[in-house]
């Protein structure tokens, strides 16, 4: 399978407001204050959760938070970093060795529903944003959508999928990744299905109409 689009993702670094610890110990408390927040944010949303209540979770003073933070508004585009480049990553490593755009497919919504379902908090926090931080959400989105459409373009030329408008197509796989995963991840709190997996590929390869031509 071709990805060198992939490979292009960029790497997550912690947010402009944050500021990177110099020691191990830093980073420890660096990465519990991220932990509390999750859980906080996760629980809570996110303006009921507060830089003390925070700070109480990770078993630090508020002052310490400052230290790693400039504000919670910096925490949150950290948080959001986070989880976009843990998807990242994930859908690289699972699809990297994939036979075909479908197979591609079918290894990324499989770790995308089971990301979300071990990351439920997390993916709460990304999901609030959207209010939050409205071109941090939007922006976040179509990153993906973009590295999204090159391989969809790639596997287009190589004769894997049929020609259309892949922008499109990725932004309507994005939307069947989010609600697959809110309705049977988060809502049903269950590992990912393979027989939903199965369904949904389906979709993908064959579509809902029983003529070959389209509409």
């Amino acid at each position: 399978m071709r990805n060198a689009s992939f490979n292009a993702m960029r790497r997550y670094r912690p947010a402009s407001g944050s500021v990177p610890p110099l020691t191990r110990k830093g980073e420890a408390t660096r990465q519990r204050i991220l932990e509390a927040a999750t859980k906080e944010i996760g629980l809570n949303g996110y303006h009921i959760a507060s830089v003390s209540s925070i700070t109480s979770e990770a078993g630090v003073g508020q002052g310490t938070f400052y230290l790693y933070f400039k504000s919670k508004d910096d925490l949150l585009v950290e948080l959001v970093g986070k989880l976009t480049n843990e998807l990242r990553e994930l859908l690289l490593e699972a699809s990297k060795n994939a036979a075909s755009r479908l197979a591609a497919e079918r290894a990324c919504i499989q770790t995308f529903l089971k990301y979300v379902y071990e990351n439920q908090r997390l993916y709460r926090v990304f999901m609030e944003c959207q209010f939050i931080n409205p071109q941090l959400h939007q922006s976040s989105y179509q990153d993906f959508a973009n590295h999204w459409v090159k391989l969809l373009d790639e596997a287009s030329q190589h004769g894997e999928i049929v020609e259309g408008d892949n922008e499109v197509r990725a932004w309507a796989m994005m939307g069947m990744h989010h609600l697959l995963a809110m309705r049977f991840s988060v809502w049903s709190n269950q590992a990912p299905d393979e027989e939903i997996i199965d369904q949904a590929v389906a979709l993908i390869r064959d579509g809902i109409s029983t003529r070959s031509a389209n509409c």
